[in-house]
């Protein structure tokens, strides 16, 4: 996979930190159940120091994100 930065660069982006295992798993059920095409229309990680970093196509569905997250 190309490195992150380059990836898909127009894309609206967050990022927050993941403290615990069951925040992640919150984190993809919420997306699963409220974005319409998430694995369409967002690409994620997970880094080493526990940030979750996404990428939005939509306005809509990154400023969703943002007001329930961060």
């Amino acid at each position: 996979m190309t490195d992150w930065d380059s990836y898909k660069p127009n894309w609206y982006t967050a990022r927050i930190k993941v403290g615990s295992p069951e925040k992640f798993e919150e984190l993809m059920r919420w997306m699963q159940i409220n974005l319409q095409g998430h694995r369409k229309h967002t690409v994620w990680r997970l880094t080493d120091d526990n940030y979750f970093d996404i990428r939005f196509r939509f306005e809509r569905d990154y400023e969703w994100f943002v007001l329930r997250w961060c």
